[in-house]
């Protein structure tokens, strides 16, 4: 029950946080600072017991402790600097804090086994692809840097979405007229977006078609470029990656499968063996009434 508790308060929590929005209500926002407070002192007196009941020692060896144990005091610090309202500290910044809060629900993995189970496969599963993801990482800078060299500040429109042609003043670092399109290869910064664009296969096509609509860009070494960052990227390294995470996922579900019919086989011969039993017992019974 107490346990049950605990957990349907995370997730009234958990959607208290949710309903955070702009504009807001200043009594919205006071209702739900009352409700966060309480949520707070609800936690912070769980953890109080358990300190209480275990001790220091045996409650810091329990990893889930731990980490509830840094998110209260994360949302003490949180709270205090809201409550005193120290000088120009920022309040969005002070309410980001609370994002920490958010973390908790990862408690619900105490009571909930699937939840649970489905935590440590991903765990496990991004230690297998450590190396892939390091690969993935390297093609991801590789292909941003080699996009800055061949489209740095050689793309830009107009007001009526007309390729301009030399816009860019290097000189004053700006450009003369018209503007660069929303993913560029300008900087790195800007490239590297673009780059993880291709790779989500999301809005891929307006890079492409935006280089291919301007007159200075070779087309051919822009369709070359664009095609290995698509094949690589996205058909290679990122399926590797779901097969990777498919693989695990069937590899547990079949666990999960014999562990079951193993234990249902063991409960099955343990009722055998009972009614057996209880047979050889009435049976040893009989013959000695018999003998007597």
């Amino acid at each position: 029950m107490y346990q049950a508790f605990i957990s349907i308060m995370i997730i009234i929590n958990f959607v208290v946080l949710a309903l955070d929005h702009h504009p807001s209500n200043p009594m919205t926002e006071n209702r739900k600072e009352l409700m966060n407070i309480v949520f707070y002192f609800v936690f912070l007196f769980e953890m109080i017991v358990k300190m209480i009941g275990y001790g220091f020692t045996l409650y810091f060896q329990n990893s889930f402790n731990q980490f509830d144990f840094v998110v209260i005091v994360i949302s003490t610090i949180e709270i205090i600097i809201n409550f005193i309202n120290l000088g120009n500290v920022s309040l969005s910044a002070i309410r980001a804090l609370r994002v920490f809060r958010l973390l908790r629900m990862f408690k619900l993995a105490k009571t909930w086994k699937s939840f649970n189970d489905l935590l440590n496969l991903l765990f496990l599963t991004m230690k297998k692809v450590l190396y892939l993801t390091c690969i993935l990482l390297l093609v991801w800078l590789l292909f941003a840097i080699l996009g800055k060299l061949l489209f740095q500040y050689r793309m830009a429109f107009d007001e009526r979405n007309k390729p301009v042609l030399n816009a860019f003043d290097f000189t004053k670092g700006k450009y003369r007229q018209g503007a660069a399109p929303d993913f560029n290869f300008d900087s790195i910064l800007q490239s590297i977006m673009s780059v993880f664009v291709f790779f989500t296969s999301d809005g891929w096509c307006r890079i492409l078609q935006d280089a291919l609509r301007m007159p200075g860009i070779n087309k051919l070494l822009a369709i070359v470029f664009f095609f290995a960052l698509f094949v690589v990227g996205n058909l290679i390294i990122f399926n590797l990656f779901r097969a990777i995470l498919m693989r695990e996922f069937d590899q547990q579900s079949l666990l999960d499968k014999v562990e079951l019919e193993l234990k249902e086989s063991t409960e099955e011969t343990e009722s055998y063996w009972k009614v057996l039993r209880d047979k050889l017992s009435t049976f040893v019974c009989f013959k000695r009434g018999t003998q007597v």
